[in-house]
Parts: structure tokens; sequence; C-alpha cells
């Protein structure tokens, strides 16, 4: 064994500019790998954690305008798909808030703080201070992208009424924590709530029910739907989500950054391997006469094969050890980055166990190759070996001739020398293709993340723009779109409608655009947009529920009315309807 480590030693100090090349390179794979798989596992498993801890059913159905009565009570509880359901009043109402520098229209859920709950309880994050006359709890989210402190002034604007509160601590719940989940839950002293009810009226009052489900279907909130439906405009004043829908929502932006940071964590560990199997087959071939002396004084090949292992393994430990302890001090940035999505407050320790398996496959990956590539020293005869193997020997057919060429000596030699070490070109060329990809995707994601976010801000499927308004279903829609395009400093108006049918029983959320080619947002990660009056796109979320795929025929109901699609695309987003 000394002698292994005396050998392994003496070709680290032969070779140190290759050693710190490759130690920098191993560096960088164990730094994005450890990240990466930190932020996939851990980020994820984290809203799991917090759904269990507060107890978060699997939906929740908000109710809104007084419609929640006795028949729907009865309907919920008796439901042979329910297993649990907690219910009690809330207030819900969209309103203006300042929000890091700008006016932002959200939903929210104003709530009752001092209300006891089994079910999706909620919790404070971090400091909160004493309530007083007016005080509030917001989400953390308006904490790290809102731009609030505790003791801010917080000021919502509901319809012609102002309302200001005074910032007290700041929350965390299954559901009601970020903005791209449709609705905020703000919590509030008894006295406060009490105030706030009388200030807006019964006209925002609303019944919020969580529910546990059997099984995590659409008929619960159709049959709610169907109990309280009087018209289009009542059926829109039910909100249902369940907590899939919530977690993709929360973890998406993550999940798709880990991944990206593995896969090039891979490209990177791969160039590393790649130059390990050039480095040693080039040794061999410059070193041959050195192998035969080693083996003409009693070293084995195992030894010898054993101390390439070794060093290569040597330099791989100590440079992922460096780029896993890296990784823990880049994680709160990385939670910050995705505090202000996801409104998630993950604070990330030390994990052996991630930390564990990184050091494992990049360790693993280094012996596989050193000890396949170094195993032709097996078939090194000592006497060969001591006379430089048979490398000088050249058996093939010459294509090249230089003494018959008519062209530049150093083109043709080039060529040459390319084709007559056919191996190492490949490798040559497969790192300079890895590095490529690398350095390209590095630019393309810091060019999409930092200079032009577009693409970043479609993910969520929502459509891009600066003033949004809802119209009234008795409104001449064709006038006010008009009028609105002819205002100064208008560039585009898109008019969306939006209704409710039925898929197989299964209530359905439905957008209807005359022409979908003037979308600013393209949603479609598969297929194309409707063209023609029998087509139809839905998302990839409602498709999976229903194994439904593009070409497949569709059954849309509205009313007694039932017309048949045929499905030419998917969409993405936190949408899941058509």
């Amino acid at each position: 064994m000394k002698k292994i480590f005396m050998l392994s030693f003496a070709n680290i100090r032969k070779s140190k500019g290759q050693t710190v090349s490759l130690f920098i390179m191993f560096l960088v794979a164990g730094f994005l790998l450890n990240a990466g798989l930190l932020v996939f596992i851990n980020f994820g498993n984290f809203f799991e954690k917090i759904t269990d801890e507060l107890n978060t059913s699997d939906a929740y159905h908000i109710i809104g305008m007084n419609l929640y009565n006795e028949e729907v009570d009865r309907y919920i509880r008796n439901n042979h798909n329910v297993l649990e359901m907690e219910k009690f009043d809330s207030l819900y109402a969209w309103a203006s808030i300042p929000y890091n520098g700008d006016t932002r229209e959200l939903a929210f859920l104003l709530n009752d703080g001092d209300l006891e709950r089994n079910l999706s309880k909620w919790k404070l994050i971090g400091e909160y201070l004493p309530t007083d006359s007016m005080s509030i709890y917001v989400p953390y989210v308006l904490n790290v992208d809102g731009g609030y402190e505790l003791n801010d002034e917080f000021e919502m604007k509901i319809d012609d009424t102002i309302i200001e509160f005074t910032i007290k601590g700041f929350t965390e719940d299954g559901f009601f924590s970020s903005v791209d989940t449709g609705v905020l839950g703000l919590y509030m002293p008894h006295e406060t709530y009490e105030k706030v009810r009388e200030i807006l009226g019964d006209s925002y009052k609303g019944t919020v029910v969580f529910t546990n489900l059997i099984k995590n279907d659409k008929s619960l909130e159709t049959g709610i739907r169907e109990l309280i439906e009087q018209d289009n405009m009542m059926t829109r004043s039910v909100l249902s989500i369940d907590l899939p829908i919530i977690q993709l929502s929360r973890t998406m932006m993550a999940s798709m950054t880990a991944a990206m940071i593995v896969v090039f964590s891979a490209i990177v560990a791969s160039v590393c391997l790649i130059v390990i199997r050039f480095k040693i087959n080039n040794n061999i071939e410059e070193d041959m006469m050195k192998i035969g002396s080693l083996k003409a004084i009693g070293y084995t090949s195992r030894q010898i094969i054993y101390s390439i292992a070794l060093q290569f393994l040597l330099i791989a430990f100590a440079g992922s050890i460096g780029g896993i302890s890296i990784s823990y001090f880049t994680i709160p940035i990385y939670s910050l980055i995705f505090e202000s999505q996801s409104g998630l407050h993950w604070v990330q320790g030390f994990d052996g166990i991630i930390s564990g398996i990184t050091l494992s496959i990049i360790l693993l990956a280094v012996v596989m190759v050193t000890l396949i590539s170094a195993a032709r020293i097996r078939r090194l005869h000592p006497i060969i070996a001591l006379r430089g193997g048979i490398i000088t020997h050249n058996f093939r057919k010459n294509y090249l001739p230089l003494h018959k060429s008519k062209r530049n000596l150093t083109i043709v030699l080039a060529f040459k020398s390319m084709f007559q070490n056919m191996k190492q070109s490949i490798m040559i060329g497969i790192i300079l293709i890895a590095v490529s990809f690398s350095s390209t995707f590095a630019v393309i994601m810091f060019y999409n993340s930092a200079i032009d976010t577009k693409a970043f801000n479609e993910i969520p499927g929502v459509e891009l723009s600066n003033v949004m308004a809802v119209l009234n279903d008795d409104a001449d829609t064709d006038q006010l779109v008009k009028k609105i395009r002819n205002l100064d400093g208008v560039r585009k108006v898109q008019f969306i409608d939006e209704t409710m049918v039925k898929i197989d029983d299964n209530d359905t959320l439905t957008y209807v655009m005359e022409d979908y080619s003037k979308k600013e947002t393209d949603i479609i990660y598969e297929g194309r947009y409707p063209i023609h009056i029998n087509e139809v796109v839905i998302s990839g979320h409602l498709a999976e529920m229903l194994q439904k795929n593009i070409e497949d025929n569709i059954t849309l109901k509205n009313g007694e009315r039932e017309v048949e699609f045929i499905i030419t695309g998917l969409s993405q987003g936190i949408n899941r309807g058509l």
C-alpha cells in the first residue's frame, strides 16, 4: 500500500498544472451537483413538511356571496369522497396594495386569526410584535418580495374603500402564502376582523371549507357548483383548488432550476472524466518505458493501475469536498430567490446523506473510468514496455503520404496526426462540445434570468399585461374594448372570455379568444393553439387527469349543449383548464 501511495504522490507532483485544473473542475462539479440535489430533494420535501406540520387539507373551497347554506353543508358532510371537513367564515376580496415600489391587485382572504383550526393551520415566521388596534399578520412573501417590514403600514384599497393596518408579523400556511397560487391569506385579531367586516359589509362575506378526500378529483367541486348554480355569475363565486396544484405552483420553479443545475454538473463531471481518460492514455504512451522499469523492479500491474486510480481519486475527493462545502454557503442565495416566488422560508442545514451521495457519485465515476482506462497496463510485457512498445510501427495504410502530397504540408500533417490518433481526436471533440454546450447554457440562463426575463415570466402561463379589467356580463364588450384600444398609450387590447364547462362531470374553467395568434404569452409546450371552430387546447395537468393527448377527442358540456372537440395542444401554467 505504501508503494501505491508513493507512486500516486509522485505522479501528482510531476503534473501540478493538470492537478490544479482537475481540482477546479471537480470543485465546480461537486458544488453544482450538491447544490442541485439539495434544492431538488429538500426544497420539495420542505413544502411537504410544512403541510404535514400545519395539517393542510387536500383541497379548499371558497364560497362567496353568502351562498353557503344548509343544503351545501349537508352535501359536503355526507359526500362519499370526503373523509374530513372544516369550515369557517371569512372575507374574500380583490384589493390593490403597494408592492415593492409599485401597485399590485391581488385576491385576499381576510381571516379571524383568533379562531382555532384543526385543518390547514397557519403559523408565524421569524420575529413578531404584540397586536394592537388594526394589527395584521401578512404572508411571508410580502416581506421578501413585497418589501414590507414589521410595523409597516399596510394599505388595502377594496373598490372605493381604503383600510389601513399595521403589520405585526409574517405568516406561512399551505394554501394562501404565494402570489402564484391565486389567493393570499391575511390574519388579524378578532376585534380587528369585526371592524373590517363592518366596514366592508356582507357583500364580501365568504365561507372557506377545507376537505380531506378519499380520491383527489373534482367531483365535490362539481356538486357544490350544481347546488348553487343560478347563472354563470354565481358559479364564479366558488373557488376550489387542491393541494397538488398548490405544491406544483410553489415548487415548480425551484425544481426546474435544480434539474438544470444537476444537468450542468453532470456535463462538468463528464468533461472531467474525459480529461482523465485522455490523460491516462497519453501517460501510458509517453511513460511506457517508465512502466516497464517499474514492472522490472517488482511492481505488479495491479499496483501501477491502483496508483493511477488513487492519483485521480485524491484529486476528485479534494475538489468534491471543497465544492460540497462551498455549496452550503450559496444555498441561502438560492433560498432567497425561491422565497420571492414560493413564499417558503427554507433554511437548509448540513445534509450528510445528500453530501455523501454527491461524493459517492463523483468518486465511483472516477474509479470506474481510471480502472477501465488503465487496464491496458496489464497487457504490457516489461521487455516490450522498456523498448517503448510498438507505437513506432504503423501497420495501417498511409492515406496521406507526405512525400506525395501537393497540398500545404502543415494542413496535411495536421489531418494525418488527427487520423492517426482518432480516439484522442474524438475525446477532444467531445470535450469541446460539452464545454461549448455548458458555456452557451450558462449564457442563455443568465440572459433569461437577469436581462430579458420574458421567457421565465411566461412559465406560470398567465397572459402578460400592464393592466387587467374585469367586465360585467351585461356590458357591451365590443364597445368597451374599442374605447380602450383608442386610448393614448395603449399598444394592444385583448378580450378573453371566461366561462365554466363540464368535462366528464368535472367543472373546468375555460378561456375563449377570437385569434390566439395575438396572445403576448405563449403557454403551449406541445402542439398548437386552436385555429378551427372544433379545436381546443387543454392544460397538461387536465390532460393527465383525463388520460388524453393531442389529436384525441374531448366532449365539452355547457348547460344542455354538448360539443365534441379535437385537442390540438397542451398548455402549461397554474391554470388547469382550457
